[in-house]
């Protein structure tokens, strides 16, 4: 018997999750047994239409190592793996997202998963690596720049689980309006957020890690400030995820760091401390010795 050959968002779907998450990858590998599933048409049309239907969010929740602290005990991450059906709604969505890069595409400035456009099947997002790479290059450069200067790293505690179902509904409905979304795909979208709340229950304030929709809010809800501090001429500014490089003369970045902290608390969110081992403050020359770390 003839079977019909797989469509591209199924096969986005397959590929992004069988290198992220090996549930997800599973539940997609046995949803798309069902011939009429493997097709672009229900990944646009029947399995949003679940999503918009049901009552109660579908994530298998795990958990992941994250480190170990201070006292020697283990941390662990909260991972949500989404089932089949949001899988591929999340093709439809972040392809539609894609075509849309004013609105919804990276600044130069930020190197984390920059959507893929066009007819590519590998996924959702490029892969990681290249953006860590672009980024390395970017911050030798900045250093080249600014010989006596120093680099400043930074992290974001607990990005994820700090944006918040407003700021993230907020954000989510201001940038479909920029990119002149369809009101079936703005709706999908603040649905999603709802149900990443939902199922996060009490222990986050809105989203969760695990569907990667989340990272496409998540370098939507920081867009604006990537967009201020990228136009400094005194600092450079770079950003993977919730990792933020600043590069430049002491006294300008400190007083960088200063605003930096202050817009990030206004949306809610808090950098680690400078004793943190999250918190790296290197001279530029430092940063130099190791420009090839990347290379291979």
């Amino acid at each position: 018997m003839k079977t019909t050959r797989p469509g591209r968002l199924p096969v986005r779907s397959v590929n992004q999750y069988r290198r992220r998450d090996t549930l997800a990858y599973l539940g997609l590998r046995y949803y798309l047994d069902n011939e009429a599933a493997r097709t672009d048409r229900w990944a646009r049309e029947v399995a949003p239409g679940f999503i918009l239907a049901r009552t109660e969010p579908a994530y298998f929740r795990t958990s992941h190592f994250k480190t170990i602290s201070d006292q020697g005990a283990i941390e662990l991450r909260e991972l949500f793996a989404p089932g089949p059906s949001e899988a591929l709604t999340e093709a439809t969505l972040l392809e539609e997202c894609a075509r849309r890069p004013e609105a919804f595409g990276n600044l130069t400035c930020v190197f984390s998963y920059p959507p893929i456009t066009g007819g590519h099947r590998s996924g959702y997002f490029e892969h990681y690596m290249p953006g860590l790479r672009r980024r390395h290059k970017e911050i030798t450069r900045a250093c080249t720049r600014s010989p006596n200067g120093e680099v400043r790293y930074c992290d974001i505690r607990g990005f994820y689980p700090s944006i918040t179902t407003e700021l993230a509904t907020k954000i989510w409905l201001e940038r479909c309006e920029a990119g002149s979304l369809s009101v079936r795909l703005r709706e999908i979208g603040a649905k999603l957020i709802v149900d990443h709340a939902k199922a996060a229950g009490q222990k986050t304030r809105g989203l969760i890690t695990g569907p990667m929709f989340s990272h496409l809010l998540g370098n939507l809800v920081l867009r604006k400030i990537d967009e201020d501090f990228s136009i400094s001429e005194s600092v450079a500014y770079f950003r993977y995820v919730d990792d933020i490089v600043l590069v430049g003369e002491r006294d300008a970045i400190n007083r960088s760091m200063t605003t930096l902290r202050d817009r990030l608390n206004a949306l809610g969110f808090e950098l680690y401390d400078d004793q943190s081992p999250k918190s790296i403050i290197v001279p530029a020359s430092v940063w130099l010795e190791g420009h090839n770390d990347f290379a291979q």
